[in-house]
This record gives structure tokens, C-alpha cells and sequence, in this order.
């Protein structure tokens, strides 16, 4: 893995949007919540202190689509706003952030992915440019294409 400058402004942007919608959903499992597109891209800059917003609202709606077509999350409608409404995990995603995984290094061996993505999320956009957030991601990835 290369490092974090070497990695393109948009995987930066996915990364971070997908682990930021991973602890969205998951928070809310099995409720399915509502992604308004520019109401979460001005929360995100909020909590990311503007980092990086023009980023994000460039890449919310293919991250979103993204998610969707790899089964990774289910959307019950969506409209020309970028609004997307019903939005729920699948099993896949669920599983996949509540696998217990000891291949990332981490104080406790048996800590869930989602704990993994929290603590990433809690620094920032620091912690969006960093390699733990590929890492991260990166075996978020793999455990939900061997869930598939």
C-alpha cells in the first residue's frame, strides 16, 4: 500500500464515505435510515472540520452506488437530489462489520471491524488520509467478499 499523499483524492473520499456510512448503518441496524446527499456531506465537513468537501459531495452518490451493487447495502428508493431513502445493510454488510477479525493489529485481537472503523473515524480527516484508514477498508473488502 502506498502512501496516504500517493492515494487519489477520490479513493481518499470513498474510503472515508463508505467506513462513515458503514457506522451510519450499523448504528441503526436494523432500521433503515435516510442519506440526504448534501445534508450528509455538510455533517461530514462538520465533523471532519471542512476537510475535504467538494470531495466528498463529488463522490457520496457513486459511493453509494457502489455499496448497493456489490450487495453491501440495500436502497428502497432514491431521487434526483441525491436523497437516498430506506437504507439498510444486507447480511453481507452486517456480517462482515461484526466479523471478528484478528488480521489488523489492534490493542484487542478479538475487536469487531465496526470498532476498527470508529476509532479510524474518530481522528478525522487526519485519519482519513492515513494509512490505517486503507487498511481498514482494505480488509472491510475482504471480509465481505468472502461473506458473499
Amino acid at each position: 500500500m502506498g502512501a496516504p499523499s500517493d492515494t487519489p483524492g477520490g479513493v481518499r473520499a470513498f474510503n472515508f464515505l463508505s467506513l462513515y456510512l458503514f457506522q451510519k448503518l450499523y448504528d441503526s441496524f436494523p432500521e433503515r435510515i435516510d442519506i440526504r446527499g448534501i445534508r450528509t456531506v455538510i455533517d461530514i465537513a462538520i465533523e471532519t472540520h471542512g476537510s475535504n468537501e467538494a470531495e466528498f459531495g463529488k463522490n457520496l452518490t457513486d459511493t453509494l452506488e457502489w455499496l448497493e451493487e456489490e450487495g453491501f447495502i440495500r436502497v428502497r428508493s432514491k431521487d434526483l437530489g441525491g436523497n437516498y431513502h430506506g437504507v439498510g445493510l444486507t447480511l453481507r454488510g452486517l456480517s462482515a462489520l461484526g466479523y471478528v477479525d484478528t488480521a489488523l493489529p489492534s490493542q484487542d485481537k478479538k475487536e469487531p471491524l465496526i470498532a476498527k472503523i470508529r476509532r479510524v473515524l474518530g481522528k478525522g480527516m487526519e485519519g482519513a488520509a492515513s494509512d490505517a484508514v486503507q487498511a481498514v477498508m482494505t480488509k472491510a473488502l475482504e471480509l465481505m467478499i468472502r461473506h458473499a
